[in-house]
């Protein structure tokens, strides 16, 4: 028996969303290399802040893009800093 597979379904991406960090920030580096494993577990992908894109869709003042942590759901949906560990721990 041959099941057929939707292509375009299987090739989407599940995520829950993008961790968002300071690649620059030592600290930060050091901190999401030792925790990625728990949030990829979670379906979290860790993103730096530094891309264009996310530039573009976070839509944030220079200076308080690079104040904190920040989760971006699919939805579009932002969290910042202890808020964005608090709904990554709701997963």
């Amino acid at each position: 028996m041959v099941v057929a597979v939707n292509a375009d379904f299987a090739d989407v991406p599940k995520t829950g969303g993008w961790v968002l960090y300071d690649a620059d920030c030592p600290f930060c580096v050091r901190m999401f290399r030792r925790f990625g494993p728990l949030f990829a577990s979670r379906h979290f992908e860790l993103v730096p802040l530094q891309p264009p894109w996310v530039r573009l869709t976070l839509a944030l003042p220079e200076s308080q893009l690079f104040s904190e942590m920040r989760l971006l759901l699919p939805d579009g949906t932002q969290f910042g800093g202890a808020d964005a560990l608090i709904a990554i721990s709701h997963h």
